[in-house]
């Protein structure tokens, strides 16, 4: 047996915001389309935010928290989105009903009495979670733009040699590692608005619906 046959698989290295910032980037396509395949209706948007909630528990149980990543982390990626997927079927207690009043394929959305937008306070939910899944976005697109701004920040610091250039480079690097931070807090806080905007949604939605006569 060779040293290769034993060698372990590569960890991804540096900060932790690094860290999460190339896993995002090398697996985002392959979660987004992995619960995509598992969902009833193949809603990408859905897959979308799942994903994201994927990589925010990746972030706050293993990477925040020092766990080593590995290249093979697609495996663990897959089991934290099965879990984001049954939670949030065990959140919606039926299939897309709670999310969607005016698809006619849906036999309990053809008893309803109301769509969303008919309803005062369901239409102002359904409008706040559409915000801030808005707002996920940019501060996702936002966390990007500095990851990518940070790791070139410190690749020219590796790669300067004179001492007045070494300085300027490391005073930039501490600012987009700064900016970087920053953009990470702005990512989670609005992770957690969708979370609670979509719950407080899906409450008010099943309510809706226990008063139509669906059960």
């Amino acid at each position: 047996m060779n040293a290769t046959d034993t060698a372990l698989p590569a960890l991804y290295t540096g900060s932790p915001e690094q860290i999460l910032a190339q896993v995002v980037t090398d697996h985002q396509k392959h979660v987004t389309s992995y619960i995509a395949s598992r969902l009833i209706h193949r809603d990408w948007q859905l897959a979308e935010d799942l994903a994201q909630d994927t990589f925010l528990h990746l972030w706050s149980y293993h990477i925040s928290r020092g766990v080593p990543i590995d290249r093979r982390v697609f495996g663990l990626l897959t089991r934290i989105a099965r879990q984001s997927i049954s939670h949030h079927l065990r959140r919606m207690r039926s299939i897309e009903v709670a999310l969607d009043f005016t698809d006619q394929e849906i036999p309990q959305a053809r008893k309803m009495t109301a769509s969303p937008i008919d309803v005062p306070h369901l239409a102002g939910l359904y409008a706040e979670l559409e915000e801030a899944k808005s707002e996920l976005a940019e501060a996702a697109r936002r966390y990007r733009a500095a990851a990518g701004d940070d790791a070139m920040a410190r690749r020219s610091v590796s790669h300067a040699v004179r001492p007045g250039v070494v300085e300027r480079c490391a005073a930039r690097a501490a600012a987009t590692g700064a900016a970087l931070s920053v953009s990470l807090d702005e990512f989670s806080e609005a992770a957690v608005r969708v979370a609670q905007v979509r719950a407080a949604w899906n409450a008010a939605a099943q309510e809706c619906a226990a008063l139509a006569g669906v059960r």
